[in-house]
């Protein structure tokens, strides 16, 4: 088959953090949708990949890996089928009809494996030989040139890549990618923020000072996501720090925010965008950090935060959503909002915690405590508790909550439609 009809089979070689960051998020909420096995294994593969592959020696994510080695784009993942056939030897055959691995190759007389032709998943025994062999070829790549790292560590990015393996760990209960998560973020915290603000970019001791509303944002949801996940106070306060940054740096006198910072010396124009690009924009970002805030503190000014941000690009979002889709997925949050709060010891919440986790929650807060007693009177969760002393799930929505809940079945289902479809 000629090369450009397989055009479509090119992958982005150079390997982004943010596109890694949003694939986690994205196959996250496809698993708990569908249950579905091989999004829970590429969840894993991808964070694996991470891990080996682009934590530094701070702990925190490098930014890319090239596309590029030795003069050549992809020249570190494509194969000749000589090559395959050399390392596999009796397995060649069966690997290469299952990747698309041909003597004239599928692009540019090299071979990309892709496994469009025999998509699968397939029988357990199939999928393991595959494995083995993948494992091999791995292992003989290693020997190759390696593309070069952009080892810079971004605080915008790595929020985006904090908050979805704080959420994947949560979901498929693995401490160690929670582990992972809460690594990166506390380099960020400690070595890339001065006086409660971020700076956009760190390395070999150098910081990009101040930083851009899209640090301040990610960084804000990646905290929102391990308080979520952790219970632990200080990330809520964080993420509560530098919301407040945003709004004293970056906040527009028509709404939303800024990208750059009021004090930052050297730019021409500050852009005030609500526009998504290859990322979410940090306008959309930051609305979802303050609706989730409302919910998690009951403070209605983060309420009325969001909303100003919604007015002020209402116009935009109206004539082109397709290019506002953060801000329309925010708008149906805020519209539609969900706290599903656990109050009792921290032993007795887990399996309503493991509950929760099981439904795509994606226009949702969990909240869990030992008490509710310290919430504002205004919150609608306030005062709640479980009547035998016992956890219980509290399901709040238009100002008002549900009755304690007890039995994990019985909080799927009061989420019907979110609750994994049988397959």
């Amino acid at each position: 088959m000629p090369a450009i009809q397989l055009t479509r089979f090119v992958p982005h070689f150079e390997k982004m953090l943010y596109d890694n960051a949003l694939l986690i998020e994205a196959l996250t909420h496809a698993w708990q949708r569908t249950g579905n096995r091989l999004f829970e294994e590429r969840i894993a593969e991808t964070i694996d990949w991470l891990k080996a592959e682009m934590v530094t020696a701070d702990g925190a994510f490098a930014a890319s890996l090239d596309a590029d080695s030795e003069g050549e784009e992809g020249r570190f993942y494509v194969w000749h089928r000589s090559e395959v056939e050399s390392i596999l030897g009796d397995d060649a055959g069966f690997f290469c009809e299952a990747y698309d691995i041909t003597a004239d190759g599928n692009w540019a007389r090299v071979s990309i494996p892709n496994r469009s032709r025999r998509p699968g998943p397939h029988a357990p025994e199939y999928e393991a030989r595959l494995r083995a062999c993948r494992l091999r070829l791995l292992a003989e790549r290693g020997r190759r040139v390696r593309p070069g790292l952009d080892d810079k560590i971004l605080a915008d990015w790595n929020g985006l890549a904090i908050a979805a393996i704080a959420r994947a760990a949560a979901v498929f209960a693995k401490p160690e990618w929670l582990d992972l998560a809460r690594n990166a973020y506390a380099f960020i915290r400690s070595d890339m923020s001065r006086d409660d603000r971020l700076g956009h970019a760190w390395r070999a001791g150098r910081l990009v000072y101040p930083g851009l509303s899209s640090d301040h944002a990610a960084m804000a949801r990646a905290a929102i996501a391990l308080f979520e996940t952790t219970t632990e106070p200080d990330y809520l306060t964080d993420a509560r720090t530098w919301i407040s940054a945003l709004e004293a740096h970056h906040r527009a006198a028509s709404g939303g925010y800024y990208l750059a910072a009021d004090d930052a010396d050297d730019i021409l124009v500050r852009m005030l965008s609500p526009a998504d690009d290859a990322v979410p924009n940090p306008n959309a970002v930051a609305a979802d950090c303050l609706v989730r805030l409302w919910l998690l503190t009951g403070d209605d000014s983060y309420r009325d935060a969001a909303d100003s941000i919604l007015a002020a690009f209402s116009g935009t979002i109206a004539s082109n959503p397709t290019s506002t889709l953060g801000l329309v997925n925010v708008l149906d949050f805020l519209l539609d909002p969900v706290t599903v709060v656990i109050v009792g010891a921290l032993e007795q919440r887990a399996e309503l915690r493991a509950a929760c986790h099981s439904l795509s929650l994606w226009s949702a807060v969990l909240f869990e405590t030992e008490s509710t007693a310290d919430l504002p009177v205004d919150h609608p969760a306030h005062g709640k508790q479980s009547t035998d002393g016992n956890a219980a799930a509290f399901v709040c929505r238009a100002g008002t909550c549900s009755l304690p809940i007890a039995d994990p079945a019985d909080l799927v289902a009061m989420f019907p439609n979110l609750a994994r479809q049988p397959r």
